[in-house]
């Protein structure tokens, strides 16, 4: 596989928050222009698989514009939230909407998942949206989520997956990789999203992903494609062993 970006390293750390910096402004409007407003649906069905409780604190890793996190302060402001990315652009854009949206229970914080600025065992549930295969270092960044989990505590992921062979996917894989970064350059300018096909085809599969977590420590591993398996979603709750 020929690559034009890397996916791993120091490299990509800042040639991912540089492109987020420069396409924040037209993010959301691409995401719901791309997907036909798919994306929404998406999230919701992925809310919808954790289990919230009053009080919990929430951290949303790779939050973006904090759909996901706003979303999930919004059904119950007594969850403590935590938006958290290496964008400081996208994070300002989340912090608009949350004051557009009256919404007072989330805080942002900039950072990378390889170095989580939090106690151990102090988080309930982490969600991570279309957000994992950008990491630089999967495996330090799961450490540091296993780290920060309280014992029993959730880690869910949404993402987009490598997909099995089908006629739907062939179509799907013309569109990503031919159509949606045309889509991109014509919003923002930006010649950076060929990008998203090409780090997807880099990530694993949903099935290598249920692997991954359950070999960094998470147990109960649940899995669902979404949309005939455009995206999936994968849940595994923290564990005391790490197999690796």
């Amino acid at each position: 596989m020929n690559n034009k970006y890397t996916h791993i390293g120091k490299d990509k750390k800042k040639f991912v928050e540089n492109m987020f910096d420069k396409i924040s402004f037209k993010y959301d409007f691409f995401n719901r222009l791309s997907t036909f407003f798919i994306d929404q649906y998406w999230r919701n069905r992925f809310i919808k698989k954790l289990n919230l409780k009053d009080s919990m604190n929430v951290l949303d890793i790779a939050t973006g514009t904090g759909d996901v996190i706003i979303q999930i302060c919004k059904k119950n402001n007594s969850i403590n939230g935590i938006g958290f990315d290496c964008s400081q652009n996208m994070l300002e854009m989340a912090k608009n909407k949350s004051k557009k949206g009256e919404i007072r229970n989330i805080k942002y914080i900039h950072g990378y998942a390889e170095k989580l600025p939090f106690d151990n065992n102090s988080i309930d549930i982490i969600t991570i949206s279309f957000g994992m295969r950008n990491f630089n270092n999967y495996k330090n960044a799961l450490e540091e989520i296993n780290r920060v989990l309280k014992p029993n505590g959730t880690l869910a992921v949404l993402e987009f997956c490598r997909p099995k062979n089908s006629l739907f996917q062939t179509l799907f894989s013309f569109y990503f990789n031919r159509i949606i970064p045309i889509i991109g350059k014509l919003l923002t300018g930006e010649k950076l999203f060929d990008y998203l096909p090409e780090s997807v085809n880099n990530f694993f599969s949903k099935t290598e992903l249920s692997e991954k977590l359950e070999s960094f420590g998470f147990k109960n591993i649940y899995s669902k494609n979404l949309t005939f398996g455009i995206c999936s979603i994968v849940i595994g709750s923290k564990s005391n062993s790490i197999k690796q």
